[in-house]
C-alpha cells in the first residue's frame, strides 16, 4: 500500500514550498528560527500561499506520518518498484536493473 509513502510526499513536498518561500535552503533552517505558531503561517499566509494552523502543525509534526511512508517505502511490492525502475532513464537504467535482478531475481518488465 503506496498511500503512506504518497503522505510522506505531500509533506516533504509542503516542507519545501514552506522553505523556499521563506528564503531558506531547507527544512531545517525553518525549524531552528520559527514554531508552528499564528506569527509563522501569518507569513507563509502573506506569500499568498493558502495553510491552515492545522496543516501547519501537520506539516511541522508529521512524523507518525513521515515513518509510515518510510516503512511503506521498504515494504513496496515489487511490481510497485518495478515501475520504478522501468521509468528510469539514461545511463543509470542499467545499474538500476542489475540491483532489481540482484533483488528480486528476474528483470523489471514493463507489464503490457
Amino acid at each position: 500500500m503506496l498511500q503512506p509513502l504518497w503522505r510522506r510526499i505531500l509533506l516533504d513536498a509542503a516542507r519545501k514550498k514552506i522553505y523556499e518561500a521563506l528564503e531558506k535552503s531547507n527544512w531545517k533552517e525553518v525549524r531552528a528560527e520559527y514554531n508552528p505558531d499564528s506569527q509563522l503561517l501569518r507569513q507563509i499566509q502573506a506569500k499568498d500561499m493558502q495553510l491552515t494552523q492545522r496543516g501547519l502543525e501537520l506539516i511541522w509534526d508529521g512524523k507518525t506520518f513521515r515513518v509510515a511512508g518510510n516503512d511503506a517505502a521498504h515494504d513496496a511490492p515489487a511490481k510497485d518498484v518495478r515501475l520504478g525502475v522501468t521509468s528510469v532513464g539514461g545511463t543509470n537504467r542499467e545499474a538500476f536493473d542489475d540491483i532489481y535482478i540482484f533483488v528480486y531475481g528476474s528483470a523489471a518488465e514493463i507489464e503490457e
